[in-house]
C-alpha cells in the first residue's frame, strides 16, 4: 500500500505556513532563473563584435576575391596581379572562420553560464526543502490515516511524550509520562491534542482548525 501523502496541514495556521514557504521557495526558484537568463544574455552579447568582424570579413574576402578574377584576365601579368588579392582573400577568410567559430564558442559559454548560475542555488534550496516536505507530508498522511481508521489516542500521547519540547510536556501535567501510563483521559487526550497540533491534523469530529479534537475527549472520556 503506497504511503499517503498530506501536503498541507489541517489547521489554518500551519497551513498558511507552508503556504508562505512554498511561495518563498518558488520565488527564490524564479529569481534565479530569472538571473540565469540575464547572465546568459550579457555574455551572448559580447558575441555581437565578434559575429560583425566575422560578417564584415567575409565580404572583404568575395570583394578581394572578386578584385583578384578581374586581374587575372589581363594579359600577360593576370597571375602575378592577381595573386597578392588573392592571397589576401584567403587571409580574411581564415579570419571569418576563426571570428565565426569564437562566435559560436562565445554562445555555447552563453548557455553554460545561464544554467549554472540559477543551478546551485535552486539545487541547495531544493535539497534542504523538498526532503523536509515529503516527510512531513508523510508523517501527516499516516497519522490521518490512522484518525480516519479510528487509532486509539494513547498512540498519539505516546508520540507526544517523545517528539514534544519539555516544557510543552509540564505545562499538559506535572507527571505527564506517569499519568499516562496511568491511563488519566485528560493527560492523554492533551498530549495527543499537541501530538496533532505538531502534524497539522484536526482530530476527528473537529470542525474548526485549531486545538485539540473533541472526537480524542470522546474516546477517552473527557471533556475540555
Amino acid at each position: 500500500m503506497r504511503p499517503r501523502l498530506l501536503w498541507y496541514a489541517e489547521t489554518s495556521a500551519r497551513r498558511s505556513a507552508q503556504l508562505t514557504g512554498d511561495v518563498l521557495v518558488l520565488l527564490w526558484c524564479l529569481a534565479w532563473v530569472v538571473v540565469g537568463v540575464a547572465a546568459a544574455r550579457a555574455v551572448a552579447a559580447l558575441a555581437a563584435p565578434v559575429e560583425a568582424l566575422s560578417s564584415g570579413s567575409g565580404r572583404t574576402a568575395d570583394e578581394l576575391r572578386e578584385a583578384a578574377g578581374g586581374f587575372s584576365d589581363l594579359p600577360l601579368v593576370g597571375q602575378d596581379a592577381a595573386a597578392p588579392f588573392e592571397a589576401a582573400a584567403d587571409a580574411v577568410a581564415r579570419l571569418t572562420a576563426g571570428s565565426a567559430g569564437l562566435a559560436e564558442r562565445v554562445q555555447d559559454l552563453a548557455l553554460l553560464v545561464g544554467v549554472l548560475v540559477p543551478l546551485t542555488p535552486v539545487a541547495l534550496v531544493l535539497l534542504l526543502w523538498l526532503p523536509a516536505r515529503l516527510r512531513q507530508a508523510r508523517r501527516a498522511g499516516a497519522a490521518r490515516s490512522l484518525l480516519d481508521a479510528g487509532a486509539d489516542p494513547q498512540l498519539f500521547a505516546l508520540r507526544a511524550l517523545t517528539t514534544q519540547p519539555l516544557a510543552r510536556l509540564a505545562a499538559v501535567s506535572p507527571d505527564p509520562v506517569g499519568d499516562w501510563r496511568r491511563g488519566d483521559p485528560a493527560v492523554t487526550s492533551r498530549l495527543a491534542g499537541l501530538e496533532l497540533e505538531r502534524l497539522g491534523l484536526r482530530g476527528p469530529g473537529r470542525d474548526s482548525a485549531g486545538g485539540r479534537a473533541a472526537g480524542l475527549d470522546r474516546r477517552t472520556g473527557t471533556q475540555d
